[in-house]
């Protein structure tokens, strides 16, 4: 039973937790009513916005509803854990992005179906008939967030004992569709064409060693770049290039940790590596400087510590890198309709090549190296994949990142 406090109500007093846009105040008002099979007290949290007073009644009311069936407490809607419950108290503090997936896959395609049902009373034939409605591939990715939340609302003892959704679920079938890499013969002449371009560098680390886009954006030159004399099959003696793969940039939230549990180390041989060794910089800078010269504050995320150069963002770099594809073309400025200026915009460096997105150079550095004779176990752990296979424990993280990269220069030297 709630405890009375020496005022005469029941529960806590409402705690102020923010402002409507009417100017009005957002409370939040909690009552304590039962106990869970646990042994603990259910407690039951509503929002209300008004006056402090009419909180206090709202708290009082819950408290009348709830003395008077203790078992109704612990049940709200999917809609109310979500807003109420999931994003400030289990998103607090994560990545930005992570809570904007959560927040659109839930608007767009839970919210209208479920949102005010209880988790634990919907059936699982309306499940499955949801889930054949969405179409694949996205299919898998929203029952994963779905279940997610759902498995939150379980451990917050919202849904009693028993977890729901245990009963497997049937997805459609998906053809994944092949992307579009290039052949060694392709990543070669490139390798020539990109020389003295602003992207040049993360092309090497891409292309080179099958870093990810915000992989290869997060690192700073040379702080990250670890050059290693090996001996090749032949005995001649080669630069090797180890990096560390430890954080990522994304636009949403800059600089972050790696998501996977244990980070891989990449490395890349010669030419590509030779040609990093000659573009590193005396001073620390990001791997693609910003083009214009920012001034910004310590905790902007294109500034990285130590740095002394602003980063480019990775989206603004994959714009540029499909501006690399373009013909001769005219800018035209116009103003209040008449033209201001005109300016010629020469062909970029990769104009005639087939085009490929900025981050399928990770694809095209892993299929040329599979192709190169690497098994398949020993590529993915190069790149940053656990694959549970009976040797993948007597490998370090050098020796496999090395193995994969000579099996890929062997492939790309053939068509040099």
């Amino acid at each position: 039973m709630s405890r009375v406090r020496k005022d005469g109500h029941h529960g806590a007093k409402p705690r102020k937790v923010g402002t409507a846009e009417d100017g009005r105040t957002i409370w939040e008002c909690r009552v304590r009513c039962g106990l869970r099979h646990d042994g603990k007290p259910k407690e039951r949290s509503e929002r209300f916005t008004g006056t402090y007073q009419e909180a206090v009644d709202h708290t009082d009311h819950m408290w009348r509803i709830y003395s008077e069936k203790p078992d109704e407490i612990g049940k709200i809607t999917l809609e109310e854990y979500f807003y109420d419950h999931f994003v400030p108290e289990r998103l607090a503090g994560g990545p930005i992005k992570t809570k904007q997936e959560y927040t659109s896959i839930f608007k767009n395609h839970i919210a209208d179906t479920f949102g005010k049902r209880f988790p634990d009373q919907i059936p699982h034939r309306e499940i499955q008939q949801w889930i054949y409605g969405i179409k694949p591939p996205n299919d898998r990715k929203v029952y994963r967030h779905f279940r997610a939340i759902v498995r939150a609302m379980y451990d917050d003892d919202y849904l009693g004992e028993i977890m729901p959704l245990q009963k497997r679920v049937k997805f459609g079938r998906y053809q994944k569709p092949r992307k579009d890499v290039w052949s060694a013969r392709e990543l070669a002449e490139a390798f020539s064409r990109l020389e003295g371009t602003t992207l040049e560098r993360a092309f090497l680390v891409m292309g080179g060693g099958g870093l990810r886009r915000e992989e290869a954006m997060a690192l700073v030159a040379p702080n990250d770049f670890n050059f290693v004399k090996e001996t090749d099959h032949d005995g001649n003696e080669i630069l090797v290039c180890y990096i560390d793969v430890l954080k990522a940039f994304t636009n949403e939230d800059g600089i972050k940790d790696e998501k996977r549990y244990s980070p891989y180390t990449a490395a890349i041989m010669p030419p590509f590596s030779e040609r990093l060794a000659e573009l590193m910089p005396e001073t620390p800078e990001p791997l693609v400087p910003s083009a214009r010269q920012l001034k910004l504050s310590e905790d902007d995320p294109r500034m990285f510590p130590g740095c002394s150069k602003a980063s480019m963002y990775p989206n603004s770099a994959a714009n540029l890198w499909k501006d690399y594809f373009e013909g001769p073309r005219e800018s035209v400025r116009t103003y209040r309709g008449k033209v201001t200026s005109i300016k010629q915009i020469p062909a970029g460096p990769l104009h005639g090549t087939r085009f490929i997105n900025f981050n399928s150079l990770r694809h095209t550095h892993v299929t040329i190296t599979l192709q190169g004779g690497a098994n398949g176990s020993v590529s993915a752990r190069a790149h940053g994949h656990d694959v549970m296979v009976e040797y993948s424990n007597y490998f370090s993280d050098y020796g496999t990142a090395l193995e994969a990269a000579k099996s890929f220069t062997s492939q790309f030297e053939k068509a040099s």
